[in-house]
């Protein structure tokens, strides 16, 4: 039997300036060498990167757009101290860890800074993390 997936996406504003700059301002300086960083952003709960991103460009209305496409991704461990055994009716404790790679494509739309995020997993990280990471990567270049 056929299994079928349904993916929401979100639309959100991408407020990223640089002073009086835009994202298309700082590009090629900054904006695009943040999104292709071989290294993480670590903080406490695990490491954000990006993925296969690519510069993509259409042209709709007679308007060129110019965007950025790939992965998003949070690599954590998932970790449990216990769990109910169902056949003895026991609660065992047993400290396990499960490394997790939740994962998000996203589109972000240059020209208008729109920001297309579609989770491909449960527990992805939400469109605002992108946000950050991107921050932390155009602040440490």
């Amino acid at each position: 039997m056929p299994t079928s997936s349904s993916f929401e996406f979100e639309v959100a504003n991408f407020v990223c300036k640089f002073n009086e700059n835009n994202l298309m301002d700082l590009f090629n300086e900054v904006v695009l060498p943040a999104f292709n960083r071989d290294d993480k952003w670590k903080i406490a709960n695990g490491t954000f990167f990006f993925k296969d991103v690519s510069l993509i460009n259409y042209q709709a209305n007679n308007e060129m757009y110019y965007a950025l496409a790939g992965k998003f991704i949070r690599n954590t461990l998932l970790k449990r101290q216990q769990y109910h055994n169902e056949v003895t009716g026991e609660l065992i404790q047993d400290e396990q860890s499960l490394p997790s790679s939740p994962s998000a494509f996203f589109v972000l739309i240059l020209n208008n800074h729109r920001l297309i995020y579609l989770k491909e997993t449960k527990h992805a990280c939400s469109g605002q993390q992108i946000l950050d990471t991107v921050l932390s990567f155009c602040s440490a270049s």
